[in-house]
């Protein structure tokens, strides 16, 4: 069985109950902890990084629900497989790793008003904006894109 790149690294930013969360993922990582702890925002932060799908928020999903701020997830994935190394080859760090983010900014809205009466608010989903970085294209419909 071959093995696939590894995530090694995760950092959030801003993003539900982690103001600013760094992890050194080993072979092995179990998220264990009490209630409120951060464990399913762990989770939710992947989701967010990896799932293209996810085109909205809410203020809940901003830390201390606050919208001034931007949320950022970023990885890093070390132990390319040869192909990987060749496909993402524009992508990679000159220590052979490769670095995905993605991240989110209260927007202003389109100047409709929620049925409550409060302007209607957006959020923009950007990416990494590093030559060197890999993420979230917004050129492309917020699908996975190449480097820019």
């Amino acid at each position: 069985m071959e093995v696939i790149m590894k995530l090694t690294q995760l950092r959030i930013r801003n993003f539900r109950s982690c103001r600013d969360v760094s992890l050194e993922i080993g072979n092995m990582h179990a998220l264990v902890g009490a209630n409120n702890a951060g464990k399913s925002t762990v989770l939710r932060a992947l989701d967010f990084l990896f799932n293209p799908s996810i085109k909205s928020l809410n203020e809940e999903s901003f830390w201390n629900k606050d919208t001034t701020t931007e949320i950022r997830v970023e990885a890093v994935f070390s132990e390319l497989t040869d192909n990987e190394k060749e496909a993402l080859n524009a992508c990679l760090k000159p220590d052979g790793t490769f670095h995905m983010a993605r991240s989110a900014i209260m927007g202003s809205g389109n100047g409709d008003s929620d049925s409550d009466g409060t302007p209607g608010r957006k959020f923009q989903l950007g990416s990494d904006a590093r030559p060197s970085g890999y993420g979230m294209d917004p050129r492309s419909g917020g699908s996975f894109g190449p480097c820019f």
